[in-house]
């Protein structure tokens, strides 16, 4: 066990936080905060602990480069680590085996699947979306610094008339994270459009209660339908936090969710003709 990874463990000892000062301070700030405050500690620790490598480690985008150590609206140890939505990844392991033509994200953030996908897969045009100009921004440059540029189409808002637009020739992936804006994208009036597109959509329905009731019935005569629910990952996976306790485990690879989330992975029952 290197020394960082001794003094983290020591750090994150219960006998630290229970400290008169700590006691006092999140007595009054409560559970909650003391996690994301012990949280941002671990993750410093962490990175300095791999001497602030942007290098994924593990998971399917392994090797995989980041300008900075900044993601846009998630969590970056878990992207570094390689456990970053890991119940996702038998699907994402396929698509990035599979011949598609066309991979659009839907709200792609700083990039981690776009430039994932465009690094795995060997002919796919990556369309990338972000209604964040600085989200774009750094789907960018992350898009530069792994080679990828040339593969990649970035964008602003994307619209039910933009899925009124895929080529239904061409073998097309859709994944969906667009925080609650399903019910406007997937309508009775564009599912035709997609009746040869395979497509993951998380489902926010912590905004809108309504939205996979509303969405997934819609889908149900042109696609076979499997469901992923969000669940913590398995520390044992990811060797490089074996010298670790188990609270700082779960510290770094927490992803701060509001909630537990789900993902509808939709198959299309007749692909691209």
């Amino acid at each position: 066990m290197n020394s960082i990874a001794k003094n983290t463990i020591v750090f994150f000892s219960d006998s630290f936080f229970t400290r008169p000062i700590f006691s006092r301070l999140f007595s009054a700030l409560g559970s909650n905060h003391l996690f994301k405050w012990k949280k941002l500690l671990a993750e410093h620790h962490f990175f300095k602990a791999t001497n602030f490598s942007k290098v994924v480690l593990g998971g399917p985008f392994k090797g995989m480069r980041y300008p900075s150590l900044h993601a846009k609206c998630s969590v970056m140890a878990p992207k570094i680590i390689g456990s970053y939505e890991s119940e996702l990844e038998e699907v994402i392991k396929s698509v990035s085996t599979s011949a598609y033509d066309t991979i659009i994200d839907i709200g792609c953030a700083e990039g981690y699947y776009a430039v994932g996908f465009a690094l795995t897969t060997q002919n796919a045009s990556i369309y990338a979306y972000d209604i964040d100009n600085e989200a774009l921004k750094m789907c960018g440059e992350m898009a530069k610094i792994n080679g990828v540029a040339n593969k990649m189409y970035l964008s602003n808002k994307f619209t039910p008339n933009d899925i009124k637009k895929i080529e239904k020739t061409k073998r097309t992936f859709i994944l969906c994270d667009c925080e609650g804006y399903e019910k406007e994208l997937f309508t009775v009036e564009t599912i035709p459009f997609l009746s040869n597109t395979d497509l993951l959509i998380e489902m926010h329905d912590i905004f809108d209660a309504s939205i996979s009731s509303t969405v997934l019935p819609l889908f149900s005569e042109s696609h076979k339908l499997k469901i992923f629910y969000s669940h913590k990952p398995n520390p044992g996976l990811y060797n490089i936090l074996n010298s670790y306790n188990d609270e700082f485990k779960e510290l770094v690879l927490s992803e701060k969710r509001d909630g537990p989330m789900t993902w509808a992975y939709l198959k299309s029952n007749f692909g691209a003709k």
